[in-house]
């Protein structure tokens, strides 16, 4: 689906992982994306411990770091998510 929007998606393919960083280029106007993925807050993951809430504030946390944000927007976003 990515590759129809012209982002090219880095080789070798980055493998999901809660976390994991992928960064993709717009092939026209050579614009970056950065991808961080994270596991879905479900049923299945929170009480098996596969995601703690630790875990879930450090996506977000992580992509208002890469977009730049003051680290006060960055607080205010993580405790709406505790």
């Amino acid at each position: 689906m990515l590759t129809s929007t012209g982002r090219q998606l880095p080789r070798p393919r980055p493998a999901f992982g809660h976390g994991a960083e992928a960064l993709l280029t717009d092939a026209s106007s050579e614009r970056h994306v950065h991808l961080v993925g994270g596991h879905h807050p479900s049923r299945r993951n929170m009480p098996t411990r596969t995601l703690t809430p630790a875990m879930l504030r450090d996506v977000p946390h992580r992509g208002a770091v890469i977009a730049g944000l003051p680290r006060e927007r960055q607080h205010r976003q993580s405790r709406a998510l505790s």
